[in-house]
């Protein structure tokens, strides 16, 4: 689970990261709510309680996680992905630059 009281620890911890998801803002939709505010589509129905905010509205939201574990940015689902390489790029570059090493075991 990602949401609601039995979400998985890690996305409680990337939620808590960041509330709200970086992307686009608009209302594509039409329905008077900013996209990145909409929980859900169309349905109105919810498979948790209760519900928040900061809740993963949709499958294709997506967080960045550096090379050194540290959280970067949490993504919209209308962020396109191809819109995210710079960022991937800065956080492997700064890990780089503070001569920091993860080992992986």
């Amino acid at each position: 689970n990602v949401n609601g009281p039995d979400a998985l620890p890690l996305f409680k911890w990337l939620k808590d990261r960041q509330k709200i998801p970086f992307g686009a803002a608009g209302d594509a939709k039409g329905n008077g709510v900013a996209d990145n505010d909409a929980i859900t589509q169309t349905d109105t129905s919810v498979l948790w309680k209760p519900i928040a905010r900061g809740d993963i509205g949709w499958n294709f939201e997506k967080f960045l996680v550096g090379p050194d574990g540290k959280f970067v940015r949490r993504y919209s689902r209308y962020h396109l992905i191809g819109d995210i390489e710079p960022d991937i790029d800065e956080a492997v570059a700064s890990t780089v630059a503070s001569g920091k090493k993860r080992r992986l075991d």
